[in-house]
Parts: C-alpha cells; structure tokens; sequence
C-alpha cells in the first residue's frame, strides 16, 4: 500500500498540504510548460510565483500555469517558480515534467529540503524508489525534523520489501509528528496490528 503524503510548496517554501492529487485516470492532459507573455493577473506580475502556488492549491490550474510560466520567464533563476510548476505538473498525474521542473528547484536551492523531498515524491510516482529514497534522504539530512519525509522514505522502503527500515521511518514520522494516521497505520499493518 503506497500512501504518500504529497505537499505543495507556498512562498518561503512553506508547505501547504495539497491532498493527494488525481489519479493518472483521473488527470486531465496537462497543459504545455511554454511561456506565458504575462500573468494570470497582470497585478500579480511581480509576485507571480506566490500566485502560482496559490492557484496550485486551489486546484485552478490553467491560472498556475499561467502564473508559473511568467515568473519562470520573468527571472529563470526563480527556485520557487519551477517548483511552484513542478507541484502542479504533478496534480495532473505528469511525474516526468514535474521530475523536470523539480530538478531544477535542486540545482538551484540545493540547500533546501523542499526541493529534494518534491523531486522524491516525482521519483516515487515514477516507480524510481532508490532515487525516492535518495532524495528523501537528503531532505532528511536538510531538515531532521521532516516528518513526511521519514514516512515516505519508509513507503518507499516497504515497497522494496526491507519492512526494518520502512518501520524505523514509519516510527520516527510518528514521532516528530503525533498526528501522522498514515504513519500509524502503517506501523499497525507492519506488526501485524491491522
């Protein structure tokens, strides 16, 4: 069972949570990643990153684009932007273009756990579970205190059938954060509590 908690990134990379997304049957063909001549809203052109993000959240899809595509172009150095992109790339069920923008995020603010644990979540929806794991990792070693990340990583591990090293994440994600159910129960199905 590969319950992942995905997070979408706000300004100051803040997360927000997202939910988990549509399903690749559900998703609609994602729009094409080419420049924007302008904003969504020609008023948010200087903080069209955090517009982006905003839209993202709201499921408002095309106006992120829209968004993401101006602040990219607008200054192509913007971390922000590509993974303000990257996360809606994936809400559509597009792993390979949000992989793309996501690994760009990295080279740009390597120092930033965001980035490393959104790029996981693109490698795991790719089925890439040792780059998942890499990534997680690296998220992890940024911010120890990244409860998700530990629970992905220990999805990612399960997947890989090493159930000491998915348990080991499951129980530190539970207990950075009390609140993490999937956690929980992850740790229950594990010992056989379920």
């Amino acid at each position: 069972m590969r319950e992942l908690i995905k997070v979408g990134p706000i300004a100051l990379a803040i997360a927000l949570a997202v939910g988990e997304g549509l399903s690749a049957q559900e998703a609609p063909a994602p729009p094409s990643p080419a420049p924007s001549p302008r904003p969504h809203d020609p008023a948010h052109a200087d903080k069209a990153a955090t517009w982006c993000a905003f839209h993202v959240v709201r499921r408002e899809l095309a106006h992120a684009l829209s968004d993401c595509n101006y602040a990219i172009a607008a200054d192509p150095r913007d971390a922000l932007a590509y993974l303000n992109r990257g996360t809606l790339y994936l809400s559509y069920g597009d792993a390979a273009q949000a992989l793309t923008d996501f690994q760009e995020a990295v080279e740009l603010a390597p120092n930033n756990a965001v980035m490393f644990y959104n790029r996981g979540l693109a490698h795991a929806a790719l089925g890439k579970s040792k780059s998942a794991i890499d990534d997680y990792t690296a998220a992890i070693e940024l911010k120890p205190d990244l409860a998700i990340a530990y629970h992905n990583r220990g999805v990612e591990h399960e997947a890989a059938a090493d159930r000491a090293k998915a348990l080991a994440d499951y129980e530190r994600a539970l207990a950075i954060d009390p609140n993490l159910e999937l956690s929980a129960r992850s740790i229950k199905r594990l010992r056989g509590d379920l």
